[in-house]
């Protein structure tokens, strides 16, 4: 309860002899210091006739707070001495009473309340004043406040895959952000991301992140980050990869969670394919049989069907030797060469990578005389360094002698 005493002048001096002048006082008490959004606020006002004497002509004036979701009532209704009444609309309300004559110790007590919603949060000051024709005015002052808490975090998570597709061999990696993005700082924050698993992968993180970790075997890996205080506005990166290999060539979908203490979450997924090449080799002589003195040869054709690209090819083959044989490239072929000498040669080829769908083809001749006769049985090898095993063709063609070649005729 707070009463003021009245302004300068609001009691008449008086000398020997005088009767001192009737006077008012005041209280004004708001119900509650403070009340939580959506509950209403209100104030008790009590005029009193402190005499000595009746206080003729007394009133009160009273414009009320205003603010957002805000209407005032007399509550309960006021009941005398006198009447009161609220005018003006709501944000522009006043109380207004006229109590007529108060004798000493007579009081006045009147109660306004007011609603309140989310949007009406602050604080409520109010100023009543009392004053009579033989009194002089005095003011009584309160506040109530109208709390609200502050609004939830708001998290959110972004993941996002380093490529959308890559090779078998190639490193994959997600970044997962977290975002607060307003609101209030959010406080205990987590984020859980079970990591995909397939052969081959084991999950790193890089750079380092000093609040996370990477937790759990190879076959069962999960990235956990503890934040204790997210402030609004502020957000989280870190980074996770790992190499792969032919066998965990599929799809990767991998979901991000995050949650907070005080309210706020939300996930995130994204997902990125690891392509696996598909090799073939094939060896095919130039044809079956030739006649002693006419040139023999082979293609060898290294292919990839994708959809991954086949990466470091590498072709291996060890080619036939026999007298009057040696070997040469018909046309140059970038990464290949015919090693060794005459009788112990070898095509060996670093063809690079092969995209998919490509192909490169690599053609051998060699001459032929009477000591080359016989068949030439020829097999190739090729790899990937992205591909499980090696694949093999093979092929041969006969050089056909003079007197074989006669009896062949007939």
């Amino acid at each position: 309860m707070l009463t003021l005493a009245p302004t300068p002048g609001a009691e008449a001096h008086h000398g020997p002899g005088q009767a001192a002048a009737p006077r008012l006082s005041i209280s004004k008490v708001a119900d509650a210091a403070s009340v939580n959004a959506g509950s209403p606020i209100g104030y008790t006002i009590v005029v009193t006739g402190q005499g000595p004497g009746t206080v003729v002509g007394a009133a009160l004036t009273d414009p009320l707070p205003s603010g957002a979701g805000v209407q005032w009532q007399i509550a309960p209704s006021y009941r005398g001495p006198g009447s009161c009444t609220l005018q003006g609309p709501a944000g522009s309300q006043t109380l207004r009473c006229a109590f007529g004559s108060l004798r000493q110790g007579t009081q006045a007590v009147v109660h306004v309340a007011g609603t309140t919603t989310t949007a009406s949060c602050g604080t409520y000051p109010n100023t009543a004043t009392a004053a009579a024709r033989n009194a002089p005015p005095v003011r009584a002052s309160a506040s109530a406040t109208v709390a609200c808490p502050p609004p939830p975090p708001s998290l959110s998570v972004a993941k996002t895959a380093d490529a959308a597709t890559v090779d078998a061999g190639d490193p994959i990696g997600f970044t997962i952000t977290t975002r607060n993005g307003g609101g209030s700082d959010a406080t205990g924050v987590t984020v859980s991301d079970p990591l995909p698993l397939r052969p081959g992968v084991s999950w790193t993180m890089d750079p380092v992140n000093p609040a996370c970790s990477i937790t759990g075997t190879v076959d069962s890996q999960t990235l956990s980050c503890s934040y204790p205080n997210l402030p609004a506005g502020a957000s989280d990166s870190v980074h996770v990869e790992s190499l792969t290999i032919f066998e965990g060539c599929g799809t990767y979908d991998n979901t991000a969670t995050v949650a907070s203490g005080n309210g706020g979450g939300a996930r995130a997924t994204a997902s990125t394919t690891v392509l696996c090449p598909s090799m073939s080799l094939g060896k095919t002589a130039d044809a079956q049989t030739v006649t002693a003195g006419d040139q023999i040869g082979f293609t060898v054709t290294v292919g990839n069907g994708g959809p991954g690209t086949a990466k470091g090819v590498t072709l291996s083959d060890p080619l036939p030797a026999a007298a009057g044989v040696d070997w040469a490239l018909s046309t140059a072929v970038t990464g290949c060469a015919i090693r060794g000498v005459a009788g112990s040669q070898a095509l060996e080829c670093e063809l690079g990578d092969i995209p998919s769908g490509g192909s490169v083809s690599v053609h051998v001749v060699s001459a032929t005389n009477e000591g080359s006769c016989g068949t030439h049985e020829n097999a190739a090898t090729a790899r990937a360094t992205n591909q499980s095993g090696a694949f093999r063709a093979s092929a041969a063609t006969t050089v056909l002698c003079s007197a074989r070649a006669a009896r062949m005729d007939r």
